[in-house]
């Protein structure tokens, strides 16, 4: 008996692996009923069982093997996808900000060296500093959410002013297909969700 059960799990595996989408972990309720025509006395219960516990344990192999990858996706937009208001890309705008965040200067700070560096004027280089704040706090608890184990997110936040964010306030999404998305304001939606002064933010679901 002992023999068959641990044939089952390796079956169990097999099936769940087979089907595991691995950019980004979700539960898959697999059907057990036709697997276990094969393997008379052991029970549905039993099965599920087995089934939890592997998937637990695939989930753990993909949070180990992927985070660091989706991590660094991560980093990758706060570091080299700013915009300038009008969405022209600047190399001086992108070091003016990263070294803004990495240095840990406050709005204010950052606006007079974004003025300085792109004489863009105080509103809009303000516009600049505090979108990139708000990013840099969405990264931050997206990679702690995402480290906990959640898989889903969703858009949450005040009343919705934008066309964008109305479209998809309250919609619940995996990492994958909120890197579909498109704000129309060459900013990934994963850390700006609605663009520049977005105050909306991704609520992890576990």
């Amino acid at each position: 008996m002992q023999a068959k059960l641990r044939k089952l799990q390796l079956e169990i595996r097999k099936m769940i692996k087979k089907n595991y989408d691995g950019e980004t972990p979700e539960l898959i309720q697999s059907d057990l009923k036709k697997l276990l025509k094969k393997y008379q006395g052991v029970t549905l219960k039993q099965a599920d069982v087995f089934r939890k516990s592997i998937e637990t344990r695939i989930k753990n192999e993909w949070v180990k093997s992927k985070t660091p990858q989706t991590f660094a996706k991560i980093d990758k937009m706060l570091s080299t996808d700013y915009a300038i208001v009008q969405g022209n890309i600047n190399s001086k705008l992108v070091k003016a900000v990263s070294r803004g965040i990495n240095t840990g200067m406050s709005i204010k700070e950052m606006t007079a060296l974004i003025d300085r560096k792109m004489e863009m004027g105080k509103h809009k280089a303000n516009t600049v500093a505090r979108t990139a704040r708000l990013a840099q706090n969405r990264a931050l608890k997206l990679k702690k959410a995402i480290a906990a184990g959640a898989e889903k997110f969703k858009y949450s936040g005040p009343s919705p002013e934008r066309d964008f964010c109305a479209k998809h306030h309250g919609e619940t999404m995996t990492i994958k297909e909120i890197l579909q998305l498109d704000n129309k304001q060459g900013l990934p939606v994963l850390v700006y969700m609605g663009g520049y002064n977005c105050k909306h933010y991704w609520q992890p679901v576990f």
